[in-house]
């Protein structure tokens, strides 16, 4: 990433509250809104794995669940486009 995309990073925390998680039909919810934007939006989970947001494939592999005991934290990344 360059300077100005980095000045233009937006960055939030969110908490999945689904008891099954994001599974495939949320996640194709989830992906269709997100490819309402021209930006680059990002999902990260256990500060270890990014992947794109507008990706079915790739969300899904960060098996985002519902945690019994705690709740699952994913951050979500926007760079703007112009």
């Amino acid at each position: 990433m360059n300077r100005a995309e980095v000045r233009d990073m937006y960055s939030q925390e969110a908490v999945v509250n689904n008891q099954v998680g994001l599974h495939a039909r949320p996640a194709t919810f989830f992906i269709q809104k997100a490819n309402e934007f021209k930006s680059s939006i990002w999902v990260e989970k256990d500060d270890d794995r990014r992947v794109n947001a507008k990706s079915l494939l790739g969300v899904l592999s960060l098996g985002i669940v519902n945690g019994s005991r705690s709740r699952k934290v994913v951050l979500l990344s926007a760079v703007f486009s112009a």
